[in-house]
């Protein structure tokens, strides 16, 4: 488990294994342009209801992506649909915040 001892995962998301990883890696095969393209990431948690999933990054700007899986190989560079966060408590927050809506 690699989330920190501080943070409460909100509402709908779970802990998950790594090994997703794999599937954001086929998914990118043919797609050269997305930004998670040749970044090391490890996955974290998921949504119990949808297809999202929080990946820790390594060596890259930002600490967390929160990427919606589409299971197919996408080229479009949208998809997956991707959002980074520079930290724990900015990405609870935002899904608190889109839980509220």
């Amino acid at each position: 488990n690699r989330i920190p001892p501080t943070i409460t995962l909100p509402a709908g998301w779970e802990v998950c294994a790594a090994g997703f990883e794999n599937e954001l890696n086929r998914e990118l095969t043919l797609n050269f342009l997305h930004p998670l393209k040749n970044v090391e990431a490890i996955s974290v948690a998921r949504t119990g209801h949808a297809d999202d999933f929080l990946f820790e990054l390594t060596r890259h700007k930002h600490k967390l992506a929160q990427v919606h899986l589409t299971w197919n190989k996408e080229w479009r560079p949208a998809w997956p649909e991707t959002t980074f966060y520079d930290s724990w408590d900015e990405w609870v927050a935002s899904v608190k915040a889109e839980n509220e809506e």
